[in-house]
C-alpha cells in the first residue's frame, strides 16, 4: 500500500518450499540467551520459523517502533513454491501512531465546525480566520511522514531481502494490499466519507439548538 502502513504481496519461486524453509533458517535468527540484545545477534533478522509459516522483524541500531512485523507462509506450487508475506506496523506503534493522527484531527474538525456553526449564525464578517489551523496540519503532516517514510525505507529491506532470498526477481512480487478484504482506496474512501457524515451530522445537531455539552 502507498499511503497506509500495511504491505501485502507474494513472491513466485523456482524453488521448492523446503528450499525456502532451509534459507529462512539459516538467515533468521531464532534461538538466543534471555541475556544476548538482539543488536549483537550476528544475523539481521530474529524470528520464528516453521515448515510453512514464518514470522521475523529485522534487527535495527535505530526506529525499532517503525520496523514492521512481517509475517509469511510458505506454499508449494507445480513449478516451485509461493512466499505470501504480509507487513504492518508493530501493534503498540500502530495504536500510538492512530491516537496521535486522531487526536490532531479532532482538534481541527473541532476548529472547522465551530468556525462554520458561527459563521452561519452570526454572519462571515464577524468571524476571524481560523489560523489555528496551519500548525495543526503541519503537526499532521509530521507525524504521519515520520510512519510512513520510516515504515517504506524498512519494507523495502525486507523485500530485497526476500526476493534474493527466494532467488526471484522483483517482477515476480504480485502485490494484494487488502485488509479485511478492502483496497487502499476503498479505506481512505470509507474515512473521507465516515469523517464528512460525523462533521455535517454535529454541524446539523448544533445548528437545530440542542444544548451541547
Amino acid at each position: 500500500m502507498n499511503y497506509l502502513p500495511f504491505e501485502d504481496f507474494e513472491i513466485h519461486t523456482a524453488l521448492s518450499s523446503d528450499e525456502v524453509f532451509y534459507r529462512l533458517r539459516a538467515a533468521v535468527e531464532t534461538k538466543r540467551p534471555w541475556w544476548r540484545p538482539l543488536l549483537f545477534v550476528s544475523k539481521s533478522y530474529y524470528g520464528e520459523v516453521w515448515r510453512n509459516a514464518f514470522r521475523m522483524v529485522r534487527i535495527t541500531h535505530w526506529n525499532r517502533n517503525f520496523t514492521p512485523e512481517v509475517f509469511g507462509t510458505v506454499e508449494q506450487e507445480n513449478s516451485g513454491s509461493k512466499v505470501r508475506v504480509t507487513m504492518r506496523l508493530h501493534s503498540f506503534s500502530f495504536i500510538f501512531w492512530v491516537f496521535w493522527l486522531g487526536g490532531v484531527v479532532y482538534i481541527i474538525l473541532n476548529g472547522v465546525t465551530s468556525l462554520i456553526i458561527q459563521m452561519t449564525q452570526s454572519g462571515v464578517w464577524l468571524i476571524d480566520p481560523y489560523w489555528g489551523i496551519f500548525p495543526l496540519l503541519g503537526f499532521f503532516a509530521f507525524g504521519y511522514l515520520m510512519v510512513m517514510v520510516s515504515f517504506k525505507l524498512e519494507t523495502d529491506r525486507v523485500k530485497e531481502f526476500l526476493v534474493k532470498l527466494a532467488g526471484a526477481k522483483k517482477e515476480n512480487i504480485q502485490y494484494k494490499d487488502r485488509i479485511l478484504g478492502l483496497t487502499e482506496f476503498q479505506i481512505i474512501r470509507w474515512l473521507f466519507l465516515l469523517t464528512f457524515i460525523a462533521m455535517l451530522g454535529w454541524i446539523v445537531y448544533s445548528l437545530l439548538g440542542f444544548p451541547q455539552t
